[in-house]
């Protein structure tokens, strides 16, 4: 008599044979990894939809409708998707420490949500439509589905195709930064490269085609930044590059194995972007470049920083003012009369926002995620996960303010994965179900 799973098919069929948990669990886990599949379509679209359309000024028009639903249909998903794991009772993988501190980011998350919940259209078009507003603050849910192996596993090829779409995004920019002296698309850099840093450092799982297409995006991202006039985007992606060579260089894969991949970045990748720079027309590299050398070592937060712990009440700084808090910035007052709502910080911003009661336990979960992720970790992907975790948290002393983004998305999902122990110890691949998949020694 041949064993039979929990609903009674013959685990000598392949399918099943395949399978590390039972049939019926593995496809829940692939159905919450839908719904984040999902959420990272719309929360990608949202930014897309409004640079091409660009809504005008104004809360009641068709545009500015059409982006509220598909953003607030990203974060349902998202919802969602952490609601099926928590009726599985998948926070049990972790430690009661780690669900303790992740239940309270999340019910104090949704208590700063409804701290500006006002009766009027223009606060709750604010509130909902706005990344950095409500939504920022609910993201934190979708670390339950990140401890989840099949959850990576199916969302290797979303990585792939958002990394693709998005250099195929940034190359029509660049072309047109070359035709005309300005982009095609404004998307805020980095949202488009959201998911190079887990495809670059897996490399050694993933075909060669991959690894190229993930660097490209990576380095557009770099490029990006510096148009853009953004130092911190700058900094994070020659970290991610930094990572991935020392991956590399560490790694016990072959000689072989890893010349396929340095000299095509080397001979192909780099050539061509240094001929795409040579074709922009000098004067816009000159006056981009000028541009970035000034701000460079420009200070343009110290004054913003005072400001806000001067004007931050023991109350305030214990429970924070809420996701539409503002503060009174001289600095600032021309541009914001009525008060600034962000801070370019991200640690600032959730004392912000949510005060030290989300601070704490936000800083209590990552950086443990982190070092375990980087130092404590038998496979790439969770190694992957916690430089991720590491690259965001250093970005977050300059800006990294948490929005409701794909980054953001990412970011949590690592952390989850970097704090459940079975999935540190298992072994993953983003791209077990497809033919993408290589065989690979693990750092």
């Amino acid at each position: 008599m041949p064993p039979t799973s929990t609903i009674g098919l013959s685990l000598n069929r392949p399918y099943l044979k395949r399978l590390a948990i039972p049939y019926s669990s593995s496809r829940n886990n692939e159905n919450s990894a839908k719904f984040i599949a999902w959420g990272l379509h719309c929360l990608l679209a949202y930014p897309l939809y409004l640079s091409i359309f660009v809504p005008e000024t104004g809360v009641v028009n068709i545009k500015r409708l059409g982006g509220l639903v598909i953003f607030n249909f990203g974060l349902l998903c998202l919802c969602y998707a952490g609601i099926i794991e928590y009726k599985k009772k998948t926070s049990f993988s972790l430690s009661r420490t780690t669900r303790v501190m992740l239940f309270i980011i999340i019910s104090w998350g949704l208590i700063t949500i409804i701290r500006s919940l006002q009766p009027n259209i223009r606060t709750l078009t604010w509130l909902f439509g706005y990344p950095l507003a409500g939504g920022a603050w609910i993201i934190p849910v979708v670390a339950i589905v990140g401890t989840q192996k099949s959850c990576w596993e199916y969302l290797g090829r979303i990585f792939f195709t958002h990394t693709t779409l998005g250099v195929f995004i940034q190359c029509l920019n660049l072309g047109t930064l070359i035709g005309t002296g300005s982009a095609l698309i404004w998307v805020y850099p980095g949202i488009l490269a959201y998911a190079t840093p887990i495809l670059l450092f897996t490399w050694h799982k993933n075909k060669t085609y991959i690894t190229l297409i993930s660097f490209s995006g990576l380095l557009l991202y770099c490029i990006d930044s510096m148009v853009q006039l953004v130092r911190s985007g700058v900094g994070l992606s020659i970290y991610y590059m930094f990572c991935f060579f020392c991956i590399i260089l560490l790694s016990k894969c072959s000689v072989q194995q890893k010349m396929k991949v340095i000299i095509p970045i080397i001979f192909v990748v780099l050539p061509l972007f240094l001929l795409c720079i040579m074709l922009i027309p000098t004067d816009t590299v000159r006056i981009q470049a000028e541009a970035f050398s000034e701000k460079f070592l420009l200070d343009t937060h110290s004054a913003g920083l005072l400001e806000f712990i001067e004007q931050t009440s023991g109350k305030e700084l214990i429970i924070g003012r809420g996701a539409l808090g503002r503060y009174y910035s001289y600095y600032f007052e021309a541009f914001e009369p009525e008060g600034r709502v962000n801070i370019e910080c991200g640690y600032l911003q959730i004392v912000h926002k949510g005060g030290l009661v989300m601070l704490i336990p936000f800083l209590l979960l990552t950086i443990p995620a982190a070092y375990l992720g980087i130092f404590d970790s038998k496979n790439h992907l969770t190694i992957a996960a916690g430089l991720l975790v590491l690259g965001q948290l250093l970005y977050m002393l300059v800006h990294g303010m948490p929005s409701a983004d794909p980054t953001y998305v990412l970011f949590w999902l690592a952390v989850g994965a970097c704090l459940n122990k079975k999935l540190r110890y298992a072994d993953v691949n983003l791209f077990s179900n497809n033919r993408t998949a290589v065989s690979g020694k693990i750092l």
